[in-house]
């Protein structure tokens, strides 16, 4: 398990595959996070302005998007957000994208 307790950077990248976790807190402009396989990608505590997230297989990402998340999800993963981001989104298989509320 990755864990970074307080982030603040313009732009934030993210590749996984296989099985992992990562835990990351703080602030971003932009999020662009892609997982396959088995992955768990949490940031709801990293506050960000535009998110996109493409999840392949079994993982789930949490994350928190305050003016755009684009979300791919293919598979049976889930996304879930926080914040009142612009949503775009493509889903196929039994993934699914789900609301938790505002910050």
């Amino acid at each position: 398990m990755v864990t970074i307790g307080t982030l603040k950077v313009n732009s934030l990248i993210v590749d996984m595959s296989g099985v992992g976790s990562i835990d990351v807190a703080g602030t971003c402009l932009d999020q662009n996070v892609v997982l396959s396989g088995a992955g768990n990608y949490k940031s709801s505590r990293l506050e960000s302005e535009r998110t996109s997230v493409k999840l392949s297989g079994v993982g789930n990402a949490t994350v928190w998007a305050n003016q755009s998340l684009d979300a791919h999800i293919s598979g049976a993963g889930a996304v879930e957000y926080y914040g009142n981001a612009k949503i775009t989104q493509k889903v196929s298989g039994i993934g699914m994208l789900k609301y938790l509320g505002n910050r």
